[in-house]
């Protein structure tokens, strides 16, 4: 099924989009007992037959229990029979907010790190399942992981949650909806996502300044070394936080040069004296002054260590140091359903004044209030003190 961003603002929906925060959650679809072989196409484009609604799931990738629990909500660790380490080593406090609510989750089997191409085939044939939700970006990166399990006759279903991430998110969770029976469920997702999504595009187009030159950069090394930006791949395309950045009104600091990611050289930050500095965060238990964003991070916290950032050599005389547009933003926003509310904040930094009704934090409360089982909390996004 393909999904695309409509273009039209609906006023009724935009006003309930910046502010309307329910209070109470939606109820959920009564579970579907019936069983059914469906042909679904996924995101790599192929038609598949998969055994519906999916009784036994494994997440290679763990962090994408975000999406599989906005579609199945209370259902969601009685459906998981194994899933990766992702989330537990890259995604702490989610591992910690969604283990609170699901606590067998803690003891579900691990079936390796898809990251390091080390899942075995016989492991994952072991606990029989009726579907493994993998990412296209396995498949771009060559992992010998992913010749295996297709060799193995195993039943996957591609996500694509680094490319197009504006419209792939909304596809994805429409398959997911297929696999489990709950169409109508995901249809609802998909369509509040398009309409947060639509008030950023249809005001975009018709601001005519001069787009700020953004740089961005992964804090997971901290303060003291630089971490990664984001250039293009070899198609020559942004993903992730490089497209964001696009589509969100900003100009990319290192333009078209080469590499999904890569080290930025600090004598080209300060000749180019950006106008806007994103640093990306989340808990990252590796580094002690890494960025800290997500479910149980501080308001104070975060701004603490962001301003450790800008006590870098050179960085005090930087426009966007000078001029408080120093920011930070939840690393994993782009790669989830709830990416709508990273656009919406880019767009907002990039264009206060434009954007000045837009409530990010509301919205994204909102999504969660009606569609995941996890309540919000925490610092998903701020800003530097003045």
């Amino acid at each position: 099924m393909n999904r695309k961003i409509p273009f039209v603002l609906v006023l009724a929906a935009a006003a309930a989009g910046l502010f309307y925060l329910s209070t109470s959650k939606t109820p959920e679809p009564t579970p579907e007992i019936s069983s059914q072989n469906k042909q679904i196409t996924d995101l790599s484009g192929e038609t598949k037959t998969f055994k519906t609604p999916c009784e036994k799931v494994i997440l290679p990738r763990s962090r994408d229990i975000y999406e599989l629990s906005a579609v199945l909500g209370g259902q969601t660790a009685d459906k998981i029979v194994a899933w990766g380490e992702d989330i537990k080593t890259s995604d702490t406090d989610a591992y910690k907010k969604y283990s609170e609510k699901f606590p067998s989750l803690a003891d579900k089997p691990l079936v390796g790190s898809i990251y390091n191409d080390s899942l075995d085939p016989e492991n994952v044939l072991s606990y029989n399942p009726d579907l493994i939700v993998m990412d296209n970006f396995m498949t771009r990166r060559q992992y010998k992981s992913v010749d295996r399990l297709k060799e193995a006759g195993m039943p996957m279903a591609f996500m694509d949650q680094t490319n197009d991430i504006l419209t792939n998110q909304q596809k994805g969770i429409t398959v997911l909806g297929q696999l489990f029976n709950k169409e109508e469920r995901a249809e609802e997702i998909a369509d509040f996502v398009d309409g947060q999504i639509n008030i950023v595009t249809s005001r975009l187009a018709k601001i005519e300044k001069t787009a700020p030159v953004v740089y961005m950069e992964t804090g997971d090394l901290g303060a003291k070394q630089y971490g990664s930006t984001w250039g293009v791949d070899v198609n020559g395309q942004y993903t992730s936080w490089g497209a964001m950045i696009q589509y969100a009104g900003g100009k990319n600091i290192v333009g078209d040069l080469p590499g999904e990611l890569f080290s930025i050289d600090p004598e080209y930050l300060l000749k180019s004296n950006p106008d806007v500095i994103i640093i990306t965060g989340a808990n990252w238990p590796t580094v002690e002054d890494s960025m800290r964003m997500g479910y149980y991070t501080s308001g104070d916290e975060a701004q603490q260590l962001l301003k450790s950032f800008t006590n870098r050599p050179g960085w005090q005389d930087l426009e966007a140091v000078k001029n408080g547009r120093v920011y930070a933003i939840h690393h994993g926003m782009t790669m989830h359903i709830f990416a709508f509310a990273a656009l919406q904040q880019m767009a907002k930094w990039f264009y206060p004044e434009e954007f000045a009704d837009i409530n990010p934090e509301a919205n994204l409360k909102e999504f969660h209030n009606r569609f995941m089982p996890i309540e919000y909390s925490g610092t998903w996004f701020t800003e530097i003190s003045k």
